[in-house]
């Protein structure tokens, strides 16, 4: 089991990402939450710990409807990197508001685990920790 995580949070809503982060924190102190406010800013985070060869997240929370970037140009661009150490990131969409065609679309990506309703509570944290091996004992 793996502690000192690292978790990606893509979220345009600063509130979101405040509550978003606390919340796992409560769940996992040991875990590093990073923010990203759009999904341009992600992908450079993203490019910058490649860059620097730092531990990249082992977990990201990625909304959908963005400006600049949305959640699934990031996929695509995470996609077209064809990066293995991207490509075995655990990628949860994390929207608002979950609609067919976004789970149909969703789908489609083998990058995404699941799409969780926001906000999230403590046992869709856990469940997610615990499927990632980032929770402490």
């Amino acid at each position: 089991m793996t502690t000192n995580g690292r978790v990606l949070l893509i979220d345009d809503d600063t509130i979101t990402n405040f509550v978003s982060s606390k919340a796992i924190k409560a769940v996992e102190p040991s875990l590093e939450i990073l923010i990203a406010q759009d999904g341009l800013k992600g992908i450079e985070k993203l490019d910058e710990l490649l860059q620097k060869n730092e531990p990249l997240p082992d977990v990201i929370f990625l909304d959908i409807n963005m400006p600049i970037m949305d959640g699934w140009e990031v996929l695509e661009t995470i996609l077209q990197r064809n990066n293995p150490k991207l490509l075995a990131i655990s990628i949860y969409l994390y929207t608002s508001s979950v609609y067919v065609e976004d789970k149909n679309k969703a789908a489609q990506y083998a990058l995404v685990k699941r799409i969780i309703s926001k906000p999230f509570n403590a046992e869709i944290i856990k469940e997610i920790l615990v499927e990632n091996d980032l929770l402490a004992a």
